[in-house]
């Protein structure tokens, strides 16, 4: 019960120090050191923030401020009178004394008397500087203040064993942050020995691996397909090689026969197999034979190398192609053979006794032309075996199609 009325008393001192400090308007007069007294005024009185000066300031005038160090004050008394002379309505004096240490030099008056409008204002101002300056003459005249010293003892013993409690509790938290730093370099330290791969490091190396190997395969395409194109071409060259050299034979062949024969012969196209007509004369059986044409055997062409089956020529992006370079070289075998067999029949036909003269035999240019043709059939040989060399050379085996990588050439 003690206690709270001590801290009930605390809350009424903290209320007047407040208002002491807010300031006050009150009637002024001082004393001078010789007891004369001095004008009366009307002053803002207050306490200073740190609650070390009393100052006061004229308010009728424009006066300056004067301070009072509040160690200067002695004591403090009250003045006050229940009522004056003269006065029905029973409102008193409300005053109190302030007396003051005498020091050479300074020039402060003995005492100030300070007049309050209000018996709170009064007690306001009676209490809070009696607090402030601690007057041991007052607290012999006001017991209550005891209670209240030994009040404020026991809070303060209470702040004390607060602010202990809370330096414990400090220090127990600066144990845990230094431990939560310990386990944490641990942490890192175990984190930097060991490779930890989680599942979503271990997706975004995959799909990393997988975006060189495709950049990778794509590269290798594009090589590839450049290997390609330049075969393509290489073999495009081949095959109009071959139509050259094969319209250069059909013309050195026809040349030595338009020049001694000039019968209607039939044209060779490499392409189309020719046809030999062949025109049957009858002969009179007594007319003198006569002397026999030279027969001239054709040249036996060298036998050919066997032409890829139908599952070579589906083998490779080429065997359409070289199928048909096969194909022309065959028929411009066939054509040539064909050629000189009927340029030997034709040597030994007779032409029909009503002429004339007696046709003559083949000379020595058709020989020579026999001759170089099978010179040229010689060397169509040996530039189809070449072809035909270069052709399986040049073409991709059916393993090196495809990569086996998911990236076909086309």
């Amino acid at each position: 019960m003690s206690q709270e009325a001590d801290y009930e008393e605390f809350l009424t001192l903290r209320r007047h120090v407040r208002k002491l400090q807010a300031g006050t308007p009150l009637l002024l007069r001082s004393q001078g050191a010789q007891g004369q007294d001095l004008d009366l005024q009307i002053c803002a009185v207050q306490i200073s923030q740190d609650l070390q000066f009393l100052s006061w300031r004229d308010s009728e005038g424009n006066g300056s401020t004067k301070q009072l160090p509040l160690n200067k004050i002695l004591a403090v008394e009250d003045t006050s009178l229940p009522s004056l002379p003269g006065n029905s309505d029973g409102d008193g004096h409300h005053a109190l004394q302030v007396k003051l240490r005498q020091e050479k030099g300074l020039g402060l008056p003995a005492q100030i008397e300070l007049i309050c409008t209000s018996k709170e204002d009064q007690e306001a101002w009676l209490q809070g500087l009696r607090f402030l300056v601690a007057d041991k003459g007052s607290e012999e005249k006001i017991p209550q203040g005891k209670p209240s010293e030994q009040g404020l003892q026991e809070k303060l013993k209470l702040q004390e064993q607060l602010c202990e409690q809370l330096r414990q509790e400090n220090n127990m938290l600066r144990d845990i942050v230094k431990r939560k730093d310990e386990t944490i370099a641990e942490l890192l330290r175990d984190s930097q020995s060991k490779s930890i791969k989680t599942e979503s490091t271990s997706r975004e190396s995959d799909e990393h691996l997988q975006y060189r190997e495709v950049a990778i395969l794509r590269r290798k395409n594009k090589r590839l397909q450049l290997d390609l194109k330049s075969k393509q071409q290489t073999i495009a060259g081949l095959l109009k090689l071959v139509e050259r050299l094969s319209q250069q034979a059909d013309a050195e062949t026809s040349a030595p026969e338009d020049q001694e024969d000039t019968q209607d012969e039939p044209e060779i196209n490499p392409k189309v197999h020719p046809k030999l007509v062949v025109t049957q004369v009858a002969v009179d059986p007594d007319s003198a034979p006569a002397a026999e044409a030279p027969t001239v055997q054709a040249p036996c062409p060298s036998p050919l190398e066997p032409a890829p089956t139908p599952t070579q020529q589906q083998e490779g992006p080429f065997a359409g192609e070289l199928g048909a370079l096969v194909e022309k070289l065959q028929a411009l075998q066939e054509a040539t053979a064909s050629a000189t067999q009927g340029v030997a029949s034709l040597g030994r036909f007779q032409p029909p006794s009503r002429s004339p003269p007696g046709p003559a035999p083949r000379g020595p240019k058709s020989a020579a032309a026999l001759q170089a043709l099978k010179r040229e059939m010689a060397v169509l040989e040996e530039k189809k075996r070449v072809v035909q060399h270069l052709a399986h050379t040049l073409e991709p085996d059916g393993s090196d199609s495809e990569e086996g990588d998911g990236f076909p050439l086309r």
